[in-house]
């Protein structure tokens, strides 16, 4: 059996730490009592035949776990999200003022990020980029906030793609026009582009004008 500030394990019914445990309920019967231990996942536990001072450590103990935690929170003022985007501003006016102080400070409620980041989409590109800039590395409810606002900055837009069709045409590669001008001497031009001509021989040695002795002009000379 282990019993302090952080965790409760009393073997074989429970072994967890105190963030796992909602509530405690003891019931006494006859000289004992028997204790009833409900976890936040909502499972309840009945550990039986305990003693009075072992009842008193654990109620003790978890006390002390509460009044820690309560102690390590800070507190952030509630907000009411308004229904205008117009009145975010107004609204969120006390807030929007940076605490250094509160750098550490927990996150709000995701929800209500969104919503403020919902609102926020409907203001224009001008009026979220005059709007205050969270400090970079800060998390006090001012940078939380403007953070949230500023996000539908830092959404690109999704640009849409048109399908392109392609044909048989698209997948066809130009040949080269291979045009004999004497019995070892070729030429070879594109179709697409006139000024693209070369001179292809065949003897000894060949080559090409194109300066490269195994070019493709070659090897179309070859293969007609």
């Amino acid at each position: 059996m282990k019993i302090n500030h952080k965790i409760l394990c009393i073997p074989p019914y429970i072994s967890t730490s105190w963030k796992n445990v909602s509530s405690l309920r003891s019931e006494k019967k006859g000289s004992l009592y028997s204790l009833v231990v409900t976890l936040l996942e909502g499972s309840i536990i009945e550990i039986p035949q305990l003693e009075q001072l072992v009842v008193d450590a654990i109620f003790a103990a978890h006390a002390k776990y509460i009044e820690s935690e309560a102690g390590s929170i800070k507190t952030v003022p509630p907000i009411n999200i308004p229904s205008p985007p117009s009145a975010v501003l107004e609204q969120f006016g006390p807030l929007l003022q940076h605490n250094s102080q509160q750098y550490d400070a927990p996150n709000l409620p995701a929800d209500v990020l969104d919503k403020i980041t919902s609102f926020s989409q409907a203001l224009s590109t001008e009026d979220l980029q005059a709007l205050p800039k969270p400090e970079p590395h800060c998390n006090c409810p001012h940078c939380q906030i403007t953070r949230a606002m500023h996000r539908p900055l830092e959404r690109p837009e999704i640009e849409e793609i048109s399908e392109e069709l392609i044909t048989d045409e698209d997948l066809h590669f130009h040949s080269w026009v291979i045009r004999q001008v004497d019995p070892k001497l070729y030429t070879v031009s594109n179709p697409d582009d006139t000024k693209e001509q070369y001179q292809v021989y065949l003897g000894s040695p060949i080559g090409c004008t194109c300066g490269c002795n195994h070019c493709e002009h070659i090897h179309a000379v070859l293969k007609s």
